[in-house]
């Protein structure tokens, strides 16, 4: 077997040193359910890790292409699901935090044009340091089946 040139070398090793990204929030497949033209509310769903061994606090998002972007979960009371704002999420070092239906997610607010399937969004989280991480959301079409799905027209602010 032929040794490697020292340049070689010296790249695969540079390759396997830590990098500090490597400990940067990661957003896992982003979606938003594909929604009819005329819904001015959409949500979108994802998995955040946090693989650092700090606690990653998201403050704001924002997407150029909704007016709006909030943080909210769906809650049960008193046998209704009912949506609540919040300010902020939480992910624990070495965690992960699932947005899905019926629970954590993103509501997108008056979209500047209709969406279809396989659309991509671009989005940015802003974390509580100040720093950003940006992301493309993929628009999937899909049974709409929940209450939630179905552009949170029925619930309870």
């Amino acid at each position: 077997m032929k040794p490697l040139p020292l340049s070689s070398l010296l790249l695969t090793f540079l390759f396997a040193l830590p990098v500090g990204a490597q400990d940067a929030l990661q957003i896992l497949d982003p979606w938003i359910r594909e929604a009819p033209p005329v819904m001015q509310t959409l949500a979108a769903y994802m998995t955040i890790n946090n693989p650092s061994q700090q606690e990653q606090t998201i403050v704001a998002v924002s997407s150029s292409v909704f007016s709006k972007v909030g943080i909210h979960e769906t809650v049960q009371q008193e046998g209704m699901s009912m949506m609540e704002a919040r300010e902020r999420l939480v992910i624990a070092p070495n965690s992960r935090l699932q947005l899905a239906p019926g629970g954590y997610h993103l509501m997108l607010v008056t979209p500047q044009k209709p969406l279809k399937a396989k659309d991509r969004v671009p989005m940015t989280v802003t974390l509580g340091d100040g720093s950003k991480v940006t992301f493309e959301a993929e628009v999937r079409s899909g049974a709409m089946g929940t209450k939630e799905d179905v552009g949170h027209k029925n619930m309870h602010h």
